[in-house]
């Protein structure tokens, strides 16, 4: 009884002490001491979706269907009224999960978009080459999204392997397997950018490795934890550029020497093209003394090819930090038929009013001019950033500027004639992530930012059921 009525009077005199506690509480010896509100303890779950797996449940039937809408059946005229009704409450969720999956456009449609999709045919038909840039931000890292995209084309358009790889690499990929000696030092024009660095030469990846005066190996290996197509590759082309000295590199395929160079002219750019006799174990290239690498491409002689290009902590609006020439030529010697662009996750827990965000759909507005310039025959497709929350009080809440970002990203995206697809939509909205998270197994990791291998696979699931269905609109 003693115990009951000391447990009760604290209770009274701690709730007594909230009214008068300071809302932004006080801090002693480091930490920060505070009251739960009464707003708080009697609060409601934010709304949002309930059941993140449930709720994907409700993209299976379309992801069964091929790349065209199946028509509805009709033939069951004389079926009961409630059965009617619920088919035709179905077929309504079924429309508006059609339309949330959509690449939107603007009144001027999705430019060079149908010579993409006529270039996928020609891939398949006429053993062509075709390229698809997929850059963005961590969340596409160690090859997620972008991996299951690349293989449904290849499996439906021909090519192999997984294509643009940075010649130094700090987060693994699922895509290939690679070393570099410790003398090889990574610089990204990306992220904490290092300022001893006074040139712009950082290739179309944003990223390059350079060797100090020893020189040193880069090695590549197929990836067993891949897609199969990305296992086998034929072809090699290396990007190089700046040397102090006359050098000497080397590849070997395994362990036998199947090409030499004597690089003497600094010119600051160049491709290092190599036909190999299969796929190799192990892919080695050794150089005799200091020279920038901006990546390598690995992949078969035709199809089609998706390249990931992660640029951790970035939020898109670096390309006019890196050189123009570099940039054009590059381009211009892969020429991409495709260009995707899935920015905003970085920017969104910085924007604090309108005007902010309106700022930041300005500067992607101008970035994806400059890369329309340099690459005038691509389609462009703005990826939109996904639900992302933080903790607000004892739930995690979307960032109350998140949907202004994303309408400020998709307008940018139809005054460029660019398509725009809405990860937040599809994913669910408002307060989705936190349904992501609670998944069992989980969609996305704890900080309530990131998918999962398993929450990544559904988004490019979703993804490129949306861009084949594009196609088929096209046709």
């Amino acid at each position: 009884m003693r115990t009951l009525m000391a447990l009760l009077i604290t209770g009274v005199a701690c709730v007594l002490l909230s009214f008068v506690w300071p809302e932004e509480g006080i801090s002693m010896a480091g930490t920060t001491l505070s009251f739960v509100t009464l707003d708080e303890l009697v609060a409601n779950e934010p709304e949002g979706i309930a059941d993140a797996d449930d709720f994907l449940k409700g993209y299976d039937a379309i992801l069964q269907e091929d790349s065209a809408a199946s028509p509805t059946d009709t033939s069951a005229a004389n079926a009961e009224v409630e059965k009617a009704l619920q088919d035709s409450l179905r077929e309504a969720e079924l429309e508006r999960r059609r339309q949330l999956l959509e690449i939107q456009q603007g009144a001027n449609g999705i430019e060079n978009l149908q010579v993409f999709f006529e270039g996928l045919e020609s891939a398949k038909s006429q053993n062509q080459k075709l390229r698809v840039l997929h850059y963005g931000d961590s969340q596409i890292e160690g090859d997620r999204i972008t991996g299951y995209l690349r293989n449904e084309l290849q499996k439906r358009y021909g090519g192999n392997g997984p294509g643009l790889i940075p010649p130094v690499e700090v987060v693994p990929s699922i895509a290939i397997e690679q070393e570099a000696d410790e003398n090889w030092q990574r610089y990204t024009v990306y992220g904490k950018r290092d300022t001893t660095i006074k040139h712009e030469r950082y290739g179309l990846m944003g990223t390059f490795a350079e060797a100090d005066s020893t020189g040193g190996n880069l090695i590549f290996r197929p990836s067993p934890r891949t897609y199969k197509l990305s296992k086998t590759w034929s072809t090699a082309k290396l990007f190089l550029g700046h040397f102090s000295d006359s050098l000497i590199a080397e590849c070997y395929y395994n362990d036998s020497l199947i090409d030499r160079l004597l690089l003497q002219d600094s010119s600051g750019y160049r491709a290092w093209s190599l036909t190999l006799p299969g796929t190799p174990e192990e892919l080695r290239f050794s150089f005799s003394g200091s020279i920038e690498s901006y990546g390598i491409a690995l992949e078969g002689p035709s199809g089609v090819q998706v390249d990931n290009i992660p640029m951790r902590g970035s939020s898109g609006t670096i390309f006019k930090r890196i050189s123009r020439d570099q940039l054009r030529k590059q381009y211009r010697e892969l020429n991409p038929g495709l260009v995707l662009l899935q920015y905003g996750g970085n920017t969104v827990p910085y924007i604090s009013d309108s005007t902010k965000a309106e700022n930041y759909g300005r500067w992607m507005q101008s970035q994806i001019l400059y890369l329309k310039a340099l690459m005038p025959e691509a389609a462009f497709i703005l990826i939109g950033p996904s639900d992302m929350a933080y903790k607000e009080g004892e739930n995690f809440v979307t960032y109350p500027y998140l949907e202004v970002v994303r309408n400020e990203l998709k307008k940018a995206a139809f005054e460029t004639s660019c398509g725009f697809w809405d990860i937040y939509e599809v994913m669910g909205g408002a307060n989705s992530m936190s349904a992501w998270v609670k998944a069992d197994p989980p969609l996305a990791g704890k900080d309530y930012v990131h998918f999962t291998p398993k929450g990544a696979r559904r988004i490019a699931e979703l993804f490129t059921k949306a861009l084949l269905d594009e196609r088929e609109r096209e046709e």
